[in-house]
């Protein structure tokens, strides 16, 4: 029913409220522990009533807040942990499994690890084929039954299609996020001017900002 399938979304969005809580305090993102960031977090997924509806992005979203975490973790312990970078591969593959867009996230990831970290071409690779592991085991599941036909032109094809249609206006979109875009202006200026942040929060900060930007194409898209 609409009612346990409600509760259940909800549940999904406690659970990325506290892994996403977890990840900020584990990985010493600030100073002092705080769970303001992880408070707005929960604030803001419950903010439009058509948020908690049981779809496909509720999952996908779940899984790109595991794979933050495993990025943090990367960043501080670099190379020391090849089957992280393996995983974060595979938690974004899954998290393209259900929005197919969310694959952008991919090429961000990798921008990021070069960006913060010094990414060869081993550890490319073990993103690279962890990304693939699920979309490669759907496929041969779909190949097995005589269905893949049906998966590349209801999944891949559709996915790879760029949508020229238009659900909101772009002058209209603007309006709406007027106002967080100028908070977010502020905070990086203020941020920027902060010399108490350490290397490891510089990272994390940067992190933040790519994440963002990859964000926005995603929702162009």
């Amino acid at each position: 029913s609409i009612g346990i399938r409600h509760v259940i979304t909800v549940a999904v969005f406690f659970l990325q409220a506290v892994i996403f809580a977890l990840l900020l305090i584990n990985n010493r993102a600030f100073e002092q522990q705080t769970y303001l960031p992880p408070f707005l977090y929960g604030t803001l997924l419950f903010f439009s009533l058509d948020s908690i509806a049981f779809t496909r992005e509720v999952w996908a979203s779940l899984f790109l807040v595991l794979a933050i975490d495993r990025v943090f973790r990367q960043l501080q312990f670099r190379a020391q942990l090849d089957p992280n970078l393996h995983l974060l591969g595979v938690l974004v593959g899954l998290s393209s499994l259900c929005v197919f867009s969310y694959a952008v996230f991919f090429p961000g990831i990798l921008l990021i690890l070069a960006v913060t970290t010094r990414l060869d071409l081993r550890q490319v690779l073990l993103l690279t084929t962890g990304f693939l592991v699920p979309h490669l085991v759907l496929m041969i599941s779909y190949a097995l039954l005589n269905r893949f036909p049906e998966l590349w032109s209801t999944f891949y094809a559709t996915g790879l299609e760029f949508n020229t249609r238009t659900f909101m206006e772009f002058g209209s979109l603007f309006r709406l996020t007027l106002i967080p875009l100028v908070f977010l202006v502020l905070a990086l200026l203020l941020s920027a001017r902060n010399t108490r942040f350490t290397r490891y929060q510089w990272q994390i900060f940067n992190v933040m900002i790519i994440w963002l930007v990859f964000g926005l194409i995603e929702v162009w898209l």
